[in-house]
């Protein structure tokens, strides 16, 4: 039987999936600082364990699961498969007593430059994330995104500008290296994201020709940084620039605005409303749990015929 929590704990045997506070054994679905915690064993996909011992150093015990090599815990078979969100990310099979749980954490199913490609096996209950679980959010094709993002590149260069990509320093910002590559666009990158560059370029991401960031910027440069939310201060020796921000959320018109940017291009490294749907189809559960959206989702859910609901502040739920 298994239970999961209002903080996400898989029980037989009892395994927290994602977040910040400490646990005996938890699972880390990929590196990002909020899915981080300092558990006495993290559960993690290798790449994902290089990247977390570059955030919270040696101190954790690490057991590394390769995708589709399922392990044992207690009497519970473990199996990652790949998530598609940022490279290494993963989701979590867990079987025991004959019952399957799929735990998603944070997923894209289209593709991606520089990310494993996604894959939903089927399970008898799913505990998916549905950050954009409300029909608006419907992303582009990446192709339209990144003409518009190359386009704006272009014009700020024919007027002496620098421009200014802003993306999550980790996942987001190699994928627009990987772009750059293939463009033949020679980049700066912000100190922040110089060792998760170094780290997909050690996995045998190509990222092109980049650099630290100067002291002072030349016009028509062109800068990758982390979301003015994420910078302690602003970028000096810039000059005259164009800012273009990366986000999911550019399909809400406050986002300009809460960005303080020129442009808003819709690009995620989550699943959209549709993809949402799809990973549900795949995977074959009746039973499905939702965390880190908008209560929509399993509403639309339970409309289509399945037993849906919002992971809130609840003691123990049995599936």
């Amino acid at each position: 039987m298994f239970h999961v929590d209002r903080d996400l704990i898989l029980t037989r045997p009892r395994l927290a999936l994602d977040g910040q506070r400490r646990h005996p054994r938890g699972f880390v679905s990929h590196a990002h600082a909020d899915h981080l915690a300092r558990h006495e064993t993290i559960f993690c996909t290798p790449f994902t364990a290089e990247i977390a011992r570059r955030r919270l150093g040696p101190i954790p015990r690490y057991r590394t699961l390769d995708f589709g090599a399922p392990i044992e815990l207690g009497d519970c078979r473990l199996t990652t498969y790949a998530a598609g969100h940022i490279r290494g990310s993963a989701m979590l099979l867990a079987e025991c007593d004959g019952m399957s749980l799929l735990y998603t954490g944070d997923f894209r199913l289209r593709p991606s430059r520089t990310s494993e490609p996604a894959e939903v096996p089927q399970a008898d209950v799913l505990i998916t994330e549905s950050t954009f679980g409300e029909p608006r959010y419907v992303m582009p094709p990446r192709e339209e995104s990144e003409a518009r993002l190359l386009e704006g590149i272009d014009a700020a260069k024919r007027t002496d500008r620098v421009a200014v990509v802003h993306a999550y320093g980790l996942g987001k910002a190699q994928e627009v290296g990987a772009l750059f590559a293939e463009s033949g666009i020679a980049y700066f990158v912000h100190d922040w994201i110089e060792p998760f560059h170094q780290a997909y370029e050690q996995d045998g991401v190509r990222l092109g020709e980049w650099s630290a960031l100067p002291k002072s910027v030349p016009p028509e440069s062109v800068v990758i940084a982390p979301p003015r939310t994420q910078l302690k201060r602003p970028i000096a020796g810039l000059g005259s620039a164009w800012s273009c921000a990366l986000t999911g959320w550019a399909l809400d018109e406050r986002t300009l605005a809460k960005w303080q940017v020129d442009v808003a291009i819709p690009w995620s490294d989550h699943a959209d409303y549709e993809e949402l749907l799809e990973s549900v189809e795949r995977s074959g559960a009746q039973r499905i749990f939702c965390t880190h959206g908008s209560p929509r989702f399993a509403e639309d859910l339970c409309a289509r015929g399945y037993r849906a609901e919002t992971l809130g502040e609840r003691t123990f739920l049995p599936v």
